[in-house]
């Protein structure tokens, strides 16, 4: 129980957790998707347009979250992926299919800008703890792994080394 109780002073960690398995889960779907109503090689785009995003919009994203709060970049990002997925059931079209995940790989990139910007100044963690935290779920996707849960229990969890 005591271990429980970590998740309830720390509730951006449990966000975080949640958000992380919900863009794995959006994109799993996307491409399942789109794999059933076009030609194989819009795969081929999605995969290529996933891969630009963070280059492309990167530089703006960053931006974006150097100058407004970690909680305004949050929620600005969590409205435009619920706009994304409003427009993708509404017209599920391959390229606005593609359209919508390229905008929310951006929006991606700026809730992990938020995350950065936020985890270190929530209750019971440190910077490192934090760092530890949002690279373990980079790795692993949204999948709880000892160095992501090991700064939920106060204890230091070590980087990987590339």
């Amino acid at each position: 129980m005591k271990k429980l109780a970590q998740y309830v002073k720390t509730p951006l960690l449990l966000i975080t957790l949640i958000d992380g398995f919900a863009d794995a889960s959006f994109g799993l779907i996307l491409i399942v998707y789109i794999s059933r109503i076009a030609e194989p090689w819009w795969l081929t785009v999605m995969a290529v347009g996933g891969f630009f995003t963070g280059i492309l919009f990167g530089p703006f994203t960053g931006w974006v979250a150097d100058r407004f709060s970690g909680r305004t970049c949050w929620s600005g990002s969590l409205a435009v992926s619920s706009l994304c997925v409003a427009v993708i059931a509404f017209f599920p079209h391959p390229v606005t299919i593609i359209a919508m995940s390229v905008l929310n790989g951006a929006a991606g990139n700026l809730t992990n800008a938020a995350e950065f910007k936020l985890l270190p100044e929530a209750p019971g963690m440190t910077p490192s703890s934090a760092s530890a935290a949002i690279q373990a779920q980079g790795e692993n996707g949204p999948l709880p792994s000892r160095e992501f849960i090991a700064p939920t229990w106060q204890t230091e969890a070590p980087l990987r080394k590339a």
